[in-house]
């Protein structure tokens, strides 16, 4: 985003009998496309954060946010509520962060989105670029393969009831990537004391 928001949501008019249900549906498949994009992902915050802006942020499996950004589900002063944040903040943030972002319609300093469980990493704004790309640096570091099985192992076990999870998880592991080069690449480079050379087939 460009300016004092990275995305203020939707038009409020969308929201209106007529217009809402194809706003929901558009709006409700492009989430659910970022919550399971098959690597992870990083929503770089500088700025306003809000209503739908904030669930597509939430979507993501990071959210890196400068010192100056704000969030929040306003969508309750209107008179409606944010039906992505409602399926999924409470397993993201816990239940009472949830209802509290969802009914109260607060806005919250990044710091206060930090301690909510909403954002990962709170920079300077002065920061904010540099910030950014060293995290994105402990991601590409690694094998592209195993992060993206270690993310649907993640996926697939949050769905499981949890005696299941751990099971569902070893699946993938044994299933998936045990079965690319990047798991035995690792290991090996490991015992023999060097980097590992990624080949992301």
């Amino acid at each position: 985003g460009e300016g004092k928001a990275w995305s203020a949501g939707a038009d409020v008019s969308e929201h209106l009998p007529g217009k809402f249900e194809e706003m929901l549906e558009v709006f409700g498949e492009l989430c659910e496309l970022l919550r399971t994009y098959p690597i992870p992902t990083i929503a770089a915050v500088d700025g306003l954060c809000l209503g739908g802006g904030c669930e597509v942020a939430a979507m993501c499996d990071f959210i890196i946010a400068s010192d100056r950004s704000k969030f929040g589900q306003p969508e309750i002063k209107v008179g409606v509520f944010p039906p992505v944040a409602c399926a999924h903040f409470a397993r993201k943030y816990g239940y009472a962060n949830a209802l509290e972002i969802i009914l109260a319609g607060d806005t919250y300093s990044a710091e206060d989105a930090y301690r909510m469980g909403m954002v990962s990493r709170v920079t300077p704004g002065e920061q904010f670029a540099e910030a950014v790309e060293r995290f994105a640096g402990k991601l590409t570091a690694h094998s592209g393969l195993v992060l993206r099985s270690a993310k649907e192992a993640v996926l697939e076990a949050f769905k499981s009831d949890p005696d299941n999870a751990v099971g569902e998880a070893s699946r993938i592991y044994s299933e998936k990537l045990m079965t690319t080069g990047g798991a035995v690449e690792g290991l090996t480079a490991f015992l023999e004391k060097r980097q590992p050379e990624w080949k992301d087939e």
